[in-house]
């Protein structure tokens, strides 16, 4: 069963953690919009990714070890911002 881009992005971002739809999308949009605009350089994208990926290993599942989990999110958050942008650019 293959996933459509809306389906898998949500999916994604589920995993990542960003529970709202819409904060997530809006998020998503805005990071790619200043990457394209070069207002926000990979320094700046790195401390939006780490404040992500903080924030979803303080809410992980208890059965999950974090240094896991942690390594799942930032693959999925690479994934999902490489993504955008490369439908973007």
């Amino acid at each position: 069963m293959s996933l459509d881009e809306s389906e898998l992005r949500s999916h994604l971002m589920d995993l990542v953690g960003i529970r709202s739809p819409i904060v997530a999308a809006a998020l998503l949009q805005l990071v790619v919009e200043l990457r394209l605009a070069e207002v926000l350089d990979t320094k700046g994208l790195e401390r939006i990714k780490e404040a992500i990926v903080a924030a979803a290993v303080q809410r992980r599942p208890s059965h999950r070890f974090a240094a896991d989990f942690e390594m799942e999110v930032r693959a999925k958050l690479d994934r999902l911002i490489a993504g955008s942008e490369a439908r973007k650019g």
